[in-house]
């Protein structure tokens, strides 16, 4: 009996370990965040590692600025967003990304950026890509990420 709860205990201390040190491997978004804010058509980005549901689940959420909210342009300032976001450390990870008209500071608590989301509907099919939610987020695997990026 004694040896089974010393076990339990050994397994519960090591299943603490790996939950409490699963997110802290997460890398850094900020070199990232730059690339893209300096990337073609976009004057702005926020980028941000999130873990939803557990600290082992990864996504980069991004938001990116831009002047011109045409279909054109913002399927470009996509592509440019992912193509640096593929160099970078945060690859392999899946994206929930946003596009905002206007500029990071153009934006207060008092007028948020949910009132300048772009529709994101036609940029899915101008990229190829199946989004499950068209509207104005898109949801990109690592897979759709290297193949959009291939294309700029």
């Amino acid at each position: 009996m004694r040896a089974i709860r010393g076990k339990g205990i050994a397994i519960v201390g090591v299943l603490a370990t790996v939950v409490a040190l699963a997110g802290c491997g997460s890398p850094d978004p900020a070199a990232v965040q730059s690339a893209i804010a300096s990337a073609p058509g976009i004057q702005g980005a926020r980028v941000k590692v999130e873990h939803p549901g557990a600290p082992w689940n990864s996504q980069t959420g991004i938001t990116i600025y831009v002047a011109d909210s045409s279909t054109d342009a913002v399927t470009a300032a996509v592509r440019s967003a992912l193509s640096e976001l593929s160099k970078s450390a945060l690859n392999g990870y899946p994206v929930m990304m946003d596009v905002v008209q206007g500029k990071p500071s153009d934006f207060s608590e008092n007028n948020p950026e949910i009132s300048a989301e772009v529709n994101l509907h036609d940029v899915t099919t101008n990229l190829g890509i199946k989004s499950t939610s068209p509207g104005t987020f898109l949801y990109l695997t690592s897979d759709e990420i290297r193949r959009v990026a291939s294309q700029h």
